[in-house]
């Protein structure tokens, strides 16, 4: 068996779960836009209430969310799975 149909029949078996990251990502997207024009008001008035400790907390937990996401990317298996089907 090739290697291009190793790929090819990866792809093929895999494309239902891709798809559905797909419509999951478009789904968090629109979601948080909605939720961010819902609870505008009440995460402002949350914020104003003690801005010297709350703003700082939201920070770091987005800095968090941003390391994770930075881990998660350059430890992608991706390769090392198609390196395996192409070596049998």
């Amino acid at each position: 068996m090739s290697v291009c149909k190793n790929i090819k029949n990866y792809t093929r078996r895999h494309e239902r779960l891709a798809d559905f990251f797909s419509l999951m990502a478009a789904v968090l997207f629109f979601g948080s836009i909605y939720l961010g024009f819902t609870y505008h008001e009440q995460s402002m008035a949350w914020i104003a209430q003690d801005y010297l400790l709350y703003i700082p907390i939201a920070l770091s937990f987005l800095g968090l969310l941003e390391n994770l996401w930075v881990k998660t990317r350059r430890s992608n298996s991706l390769g090392i799975r198609v390196n395996s089907l192409i070596q049998g």
